[in-house]
């Protein structure tokens, strides 16, 4: 089994386990830990992930990250303004998160989310540099009525998560789904 194999078993592992009500919000997060440079390996088999997801009776609804930024900034008023001064980050990192949660919540709504669905976060390596992650998983958690898979580019080291290598990484309630050991090539 390659690399991306192992992690589509691990996630239907994780997907055998009941699913109850009673879980608190950081208990119904999973991060699908992953090398940051098998990033498009693991994007490019998205499928597989739905297929185990599907099979194990749930459903699969993504929200991808990728160009939420972009979209964001490109609508933002003071846009000249941040790339002629680029150190107003940390209030455009917070407008620009409450904003993300917003869409995110609205989407939510939209696609009629609900306790038997997998929403699957990607893109999330998108927000690397502009804002942390856990902000927005943080204001997100309550709300996941199912189970929340965010596809985390990183590392797991028991009891916290790095995102992207960072160096400071952060506690979390989160179950981490990383690759079952095996053999075959990385």
């Amino acid at each position: 089994m390659n690399y991306v194999d192992r992690l589509v078993a691990a996630l239907g592992q994780q997907l055998r386990h009941l699913w109850t009500a009673d879980r608190s919000g950081g208990e119904r997060v999973w991060f699908l830990v992953h090398d940051p440079d098998k990033t498009r390996a693991v994007l490019a088999r998205k499928d597989a992930f739905k297929q185990a997801t599907e099979a194990a009776g749930k459903r699969w609804v993504e929200i991808d990250l990728t160009a939420e930024f972009g979209r964001w900034m490109a609508s933002h008023r003071y846009a000249e303004r941040y790339f002629a001064r680029p150190r107003l980050a940390t209030t455009i990192s917070d407008d620009f998160v409450s904003a993300l949660v917003t869409d995110i919540m609205r989407q939510i709504a939209e696609r009629k989310v609900n306790d038997q669905t997998l929403l699957a976060m990607v893109g999330t390596e998108s927000l690397y540099g502009i804002t942390k992650l856990s902000p927005v998983i943080k204001r997100l958690e309550d709300a996941i009525p199912g189970r929340l898979l965010v596809v985390f580019p990183g590392e797991y080291d028991e009891p916290r998560y790095r995102f992207m290598g960072a160096r400071d990484g952060w506690n979390y309630l989160a179950i981490p789904i990383v690759p079952i050991a095996g053999r075959g090539p990385a």
